[in-house]
């Protein structure tokens, strides 16, 4: 149902934009008449075109065998990232620098999404197993940081045309270490939880679909409210400038393929992020029930609970561990985010015109009409 409904929005964009393309005029299209010359009869937009439905069954096998992700992306990853290396250090100052703020920044929204992505995997089992939900089913929980966006969306973007209009609007750079630096700390308000933890009960299925009530340690749920919340703060900080940020640095003739980049390093990020929320799997240590909470401080002893209770504290206790890492290492980035934004804002040359200057390609044997 939901891919349906997602498959039905994107042909009504698609027919929308057919129909308004005779507005667009000559607005995108390519600078030559490159596109049309042909390979084995088919030209290479039409190559183009194959490949990408093709691609999709290499797709599908790799998220069915999630274990080959890290062996396929991670070398294309680095080619893409070579690729527009190369084109920076052969290309004049402007573009250079450009395109290395644009390499940089990868590694900076990489890093976010990587952590952020968290909010489908790990932070909704720990809110399934491990926080007071007062009879709330933990998937109703999904819907916090979209109902925040929603509520704070025309907030940051009145924010951000008033700061401009005084001159005062954070950079590129500075917005991404601010949008880390919420999202860490969004985390160890997560983590911080653990100091008001209690005996409780959670309601979960059951066989047959029947759900059953089991002993289980809890923590507040204003924590993890607190925790989508700057988490999303977070997130207006940093996602709505990607794109823009990638289409007014890069070079007219390679804008698409940077931002293929920019799509590839949030590949990159869910895939990093689907390996950090393994780290939160319960641990098998062979140890009694309530070492490792004890061993962590979450709870002094583990005095007369029952097994069944003392793992769900094992498990909470590895689960702020883990978001505890997640914050210290996030607000780690930010400063050095933080750091590197005077050099970064520099590199983007904001005072200087668009450029296309590339390395020229070889002369073709017939002249070609721009």
């Amino acid at each position: 149902y939901g891919f349906g409904l997602a498959g039905i929005g994107m042909l009504a964009g698609l027919v929308v934009f057919g129909m308004g393309s005779k507005q667009l005029g000559e607005n995108g299209d390519p600078p030559n008449d490159t596109h049309a010359k042909k390979v084995a009869g088919l030209s290479i937009e039409n190559w183009t075109y194959a490949g990408a439905f093709a691609s999709v069954a290499g797709f599908a096998l790799l998220v069915r065998y999630f274990e080959l992700m890290t062996y396929v992306l991670t070398p294309f990853s680095l080619l893409v990232v070579g690729i527009i290396f190369v084109a920076a250090i052969q290309s004049p100052k402007v573009v250079r620098e450009r395109l290395f703020v644009v390499l940089i920044l990868l590694f900076f929204t990489t890093v976010f999404w990587a952590f952020f992505e968290q909010a489908g995997s790990s932070l909704t089992l720990f809110t399934d197993t491990n926080v007071e939900r007062h009879g709330l089913p933990a998937s109703v929980f999904q819907s916090v940081n979209p109902a925040f966006i929603l509520l704070l969306a025309p907030v940051f973007s009145s924010m951000w045309v008033g700061l401009g209009r005084k001159g005062k609007e954070p950079s590129i750079p500075v917005k991404f270490a601010l949008g880390i630096a919420q999202l860490g700390v969004g985390f160890l308000v997560l983590a911080w939880s653990g100091g008001f933890v209690a005996d409780g009960e959670i309601t979960v299925a059951g066989e047959g679909g029947v759900e059953v009530t089991q002993a289980a340690a809890v923590v507040p749920l204003l924590f993890l409210i607190g925790g989508y919340l700057l988490h999303t703060t977070g997130e207006l900080c940093l996602s709505p400038i990607g794109l823009s940020m990638v289409t007014k640095l890069s070079p007219h003739k390679i804008t698409a393929m940077v931002m293929g980049g920019w799509f590839l390093s949030s590949a990159m990020a869910h895939h990093l992020a689907g390996l950090i929320a393994l780290l939160t799997s319960p641990p098998e240590t062979g140890a009694a029930a309530g070492t490792l909470a004890v061993d962590t401080g979450l709870i002094a002893s583990v005095g007369d609970r029952s097994v069944e209770l003392l793992t769900s504290y094992d498990n909470l206790a590895n689960y702020l561990v883990v978001f505890k890492q997640i914050g210290y290492v996030a607000l780690g980035v930010a400063v050095l985010c933080f750091a590197m934004a005077p050099l970064l804002t520099k590199w983007m040359h904001l005072d200087a015109p668009d450029t296309d200057e590339l390395p020229a390609a070889k002369p073709p044997t017939e002249p070609q009409t721009f």
